[in-house]
């Protein structure tokens, strides 16, 4: 998942006033806007006095600063009164073990009524063995599919059945604080040249270059995978993520060299590497270092309250590779993150329309708080309303000529640990560029395989 995925505090906007303005309006909607007679039923059952329908979810939002929790939590605020008929249980389970414990509750057929989860990787294999609810046919009655991104279904379909729906498009973009880019007199990077004389000039000055918190694994994988994005380009990296190409072939073994390349130029401070991700964005935060490479859940973090940079950081997309083949218009990320529900669940009805409610309205929070780009189109984005950083971000992504999803959420399991693993090896010299590729292969004919 990215479990990360990763995120994280709210002030990262300064339109808390729409985001108020946006619950009421929230509030305001009557249950049967979301799920016809179902909601009228709920309705009439209050009004009798009847106990409301309970369903219990599971997240792996477990920290205050996550910027999904952030989201989630006010989009649950408005919950209760906009579907007075539904009672959420809702449990947040730790996201170092969280897919672990989707398994075995699913195992076990004790897994809760509504799961978040991350596509395809992780959703892909329950939807197979049974796990899910496919969600076509409900997504047809209520023309669910008119009302999310173009795109934004593709990574919760298998096969013929849509098993989930997407909460937030998130992007990976260089994060640069641009008080410390005036100080050194250097102009953000546009190139691959550029980003290595930014790093030369920043060891100079005695200024980290670029934070790379590897503890958690994924965030210093990301370096790698946006590298292989420019240089193989990202319908390569999908094919090969899915194993229809070679991890051997010679542009993602040059990524790797590249990634060497950033390593030998002191791009990274060895110390950071034992920093978890949470420990990672708040040096960040607080000024140290130059740049981050990250998910626009990052924005909540950097732009919130206690920031020392709040007011100091710019994003661009990643730098672009003159002797590589991907677009540099590019992204890294998706809409991959998202709600199901268990095939089990004795309420599909209500589980379904807390899933439409709680999706769209994540989707729409995320934006204003920083939390991520917009998966569902609900009426459009004024950008005049959102923070100057924010509507910067949702201009990029208006630009982008392609995506290739998280790696670690693309192979999902224990390809995706594979990977991280082999990335931080690669970061600390104890394989080689050709290893490191060869290594790969092995997603694509079996780990075991020698």
């Amino acid at each position: 998942m990215k479990n990360k995925i990763l995120k994280k505090t709210l002030a990262a906007v300064t339109g808390s006033l729409l985001i108020l303005t946006l619950l009421a309006g929230c509030q305001s909607a009557s249950p049967e806007d979301s799920s016809g007679s179902l909601g009228q039923k709920q309705s009439e059952n209050q009004a009798g006095g009847e106990e409301p329908i309970t369903l219990t979810l599971w997240h792996q939002w477990t920290t205050e600063e996550d910027g999904n929790k952030i989201a989630f939590d006010q989009v649950l605020a408005g919950f209760a009164e906009a579907n007075p008929g539904i009672r959420l249980e809702v449990t947040g389970q730790s996201s170092s073990d969280y897919s672990t414990k989707l398994k075995v509750t699913f195992a076990a057929n004790e897994a809760p009524d509504i799961v978040y989860i991350q596509a395809p990787g992780d959703l892909a294999p329950f939807a197979e063995a049974g796990k899910l609810l496919d969600l076509s046919g409900m997504i047809a009655a209520d023309k669910t599919a008119d009302k999310v991104l173009p795109g934004t279904l593709d990574n919760f379909t298998i096969k013929d059945g849509i098993y989930g729906l997407p909460t937030i498009t998130s992007l990976g973009l260089l994060y640069c604080n641009t008080e410390l880019f005036q100080q050194c007199g250097l102009a953000l990077p546009e190139t691959w040249e550029d980003l290595l004389d930014c790093i030369r000039t920043f060891n100079q000055k005695e200024i980290t270059p670029i934070m790379c918190a590897g503890k958690d694994l994924w965030p210093a994988m990301d370096y790698y995978d946006i590298l292989a994005i420019r240089q193989a380009g990202a319908v390569r990296c999908r094919e090969a993520l899915s194993g229809n190409a070679s991890f051997e072939e010679e542009p993602f073994t040059e990524a790797a060299r590249k990634l060497v390349q950033l390593v030998e130029a002191g791009a990274f401070n060895e110390n950071d590497l034992s920093l978890g991700w949470d420990e990672g964005i708040a040096k960040f935060s607080a000024g140290g270092a130059a740049m981050l490479y990250n998910g626009t859940w990052t924005t909540a973090v950097v732009t919130g309250e206690d920031s020392a940079i709040r007011d100091k950081v710019a994003v661009i997309n990643f730098p672009s590779l003159a002797d590589g083949d991907g677009d540099p218009d590019e992204f890294f990320g998706g809409a991959f993150e998202g709600f199901c529900i268990n095939a089990n669940c004795k309420n599909p009805e209500a589980a379904w329309q807390a899933v439409n409610y709680l999706c769209e309205q994540m989707s729409n929070v995320s934006v204003m708080t920083g939390n991520g780009l917009p998966a569902w189109n609900s009426g459009g984005v004024d950008t005049q309303t959102l923070s100057p950083f924010i509507a910067q971000q949702y201009t990029l992504a208006t630009t982008a000529s392609g995506y290739c999803l998280w790696w670690d959420t693309a192979l999902g399991g224990e390809a995706a640990d594979f990977h991280k693993e082999l990335v931080m090896k690669l970061i600390q010299g104890k394989i080689t560029p050709e290893e490191f590729s060869g290594q790969m292969q092995k997603i694509n004919t079996g780990l075991d395989s020698e």
